[in-house]
C-alpha cells in the first residue's frame, strides 16, 4: 500500500468517524504497511497521526510545516498545558527530523 493510498483510506475513515457523509470504516487487517511512512503516537493528551506530509492531533489537521509553525498558538487556544505543548512540540519534531522527507516536505 502506498502513502497515497493509505491517506485516503485515513481521509475516509477520519469522515466516517465524524459521521461525514462520504466516510467508511477503515480495515488495515490485511493491509501491507511496510512502504507506508504511517506513524501513531499516543500522547499525554491526544493521538497524533502522521502519513504524507499530514499531521492530525485529535481532531487538527496539518501539514507538519503548519503544525512546527502553530503548535504553540493551537495548544493554546485548545487548552493545553505548558507541559503539553512541550510534549507535542517534542513529536513534531521528531517527525519533521525522521519522516517528513519520505513525502518530500521539509
Amino acid at each position: 500500500m502506498t502513502d497515497i493510498e493509505l491517506k485516503v483510506i485515513l481521509e475516509l475513515h477520519d469522515k466516517w468517524l465524524k459521521d461525514i457523509d462520504g466516510g467508511k470504516c477503515a480495515n488495515l487487517s490485511d493491509a501491507d504497511l511496510s512502504d507506508a511512512n504511517y506513524i501513531k503516537i499516543i500522547g499525554s493528551r491526544h493521538e497524533l497521526q502522521y502519513c504524507g506530509g499530514i499531521v492530525l492531533i485529535g481532531c487538527i489537521k496539518h501539514t507538519i510545516g503548519e503544525w512546527l509553525d502553530k503548535y504553540g498558538v493551537i495548544g493554546k487556544e485548545n487548552k493545553y498545558t505548558q507541559k503539553e505543548i512541550r510534549e507535542y512540540g517534542v513529536y513534531l519534531n521528531m517527525i519533521k527530523d525522521n519522516f517528513s522527507h519520505c513525502a518530500g516536505r521539509e
